[in-house]
């Protein structure tokens, strides 16, 4: 005689619901190393484009990524700095050189500026996510956790 098997069925909204993202959760390194490859990728485009069409906003991406994936504020600076060294070198190879030296200096000084203000601003955003998730936890006059 064949028992009967009882099937389970799936809550119709699991508990788990409010923790869905839209963005699938990916390890951190997976993420800095799509973002290595995204760098050099934007790198390559910004050099086949020349210098005519600015595509410099697009290194913002892998920036905010990084800044956002990395355990320290400095990984997000770095990243910064490399983007703006492939930038530099990108647009150096497309064209930028006939340009003069100080304009050149004060375009690479501005990039580097708006690029290292991204990572810093994204970096402290999730410094204090990390933070008020901490205060979340537990209660602020009992010390208890929620």
């Amino acid at each position: 005689m064949a028992r009967n098997r009882r099937r389970r069925r799936k809550p119709a909204l699991s508990m788990d619901w409010t923790r869905r993202r839209a963005w699938p959760r990916v390890s951190a390194r997976v993420a800095l190393a799509l973002s290595a490859v995204a760098i050099l990728l934007i790198g390559w485009a910004d050099y086949a484009t020349g210098i005519e069409i600015r595509i410099y906003s697009l290194y913002f991406a892998p920036i905010a990524v990084i800044s956002a994936y990395a355990s320290r504020r400095r990984d997000g600076l770095l990243a910064a700095a490399v983007c703006t060294v492939v930038w530099l070198f990108a647009n150096w190879h497309a064209g930028m050189s006939d340009y003069s030296a100080l304009v050149n200096a004060i375009n690479t000084t501005v990039q580097l500026s708006a690029f290292a203000l991204v990572a810093f601003l994204i970096s402290s955003y999730k410094d204090a996510l990390n933070s008020e998730r901490a205060l979340a936890r537990s209660d602020a006059l009992t010390g208890l956790l929620n």
